[in-house]
């Protein structure tokens, strides 16, 4: 089915777009002006792993008696293509690392369909992203590393002051 927006049920467009390589903009339209733009293209294969925010600065709070309290911190990866297009087909397994002062609280991926212990230090991509909780306790460079086989490595430096 194709036409306006306006013809479909609640304007709601449900439907399957086949995974074929290509452009998909949207142009949405009030009163027959372009008042918004997005674009979609089909990505590559996956080539290597991002963080959401590759560089971080944490000032961390004090307690009563001066001594620094831990920090908590979700740290988002996601797999991209060669040409740096997000991939959201793909379920590589990615293994964490932390070095410094800093230690893995949990992992997890959104997938309620193939559960995966929290508090392991790998877990698969789901619609191509993943995440870790850190905890962060003094002060320094600590350093996460998001690795799965087959692709560029991800790694945040985290400034704890």
């Amino acid at each position: 089915r194709s036409g306006p927006v306006r013809d479909y049920p609640n304007r709601i467009v449900r439907g399957w777009l086949p995974w074929t390589p290509g452009r998909i903009t949207v142009v949405g339209l009030r009163d027959g002006r372009e008042v918004c733009r997005d674009e979609l293209v089909t990505p590559g294969a996956p080539s290597a792993l991002v963080f959401d925010s590759p560089r971080r600065a944490i000032t961390l709070r004090r307690d009563g008696a001066g001594r620094p309290m831990p920090f908590q911190l979700l740290c988002k990866v996601r797999a991209l293509d060669g040409e740096g297009n997000p991939v959201f087909h793909t379920d590589e397994q990615v293994a964490f690392t932390v070095e410094g002062a800093g230690t893995i609280l949990g992992t997890d991926n959104g997938d309620l369909g193939r559960p995966e212990g929290m508090d392991a230090r790998t877990i698969h991509l789901f619609q191509g992203r993943t995440s870790a909780a850190l905890r962060l306790t003094a002060p320094g460079t600590v350093t996460l590393t998001a690795a799965a086989p087959g692709l560029k490595p991800a790694r945040m430096d985290i400034v704890v002051e």
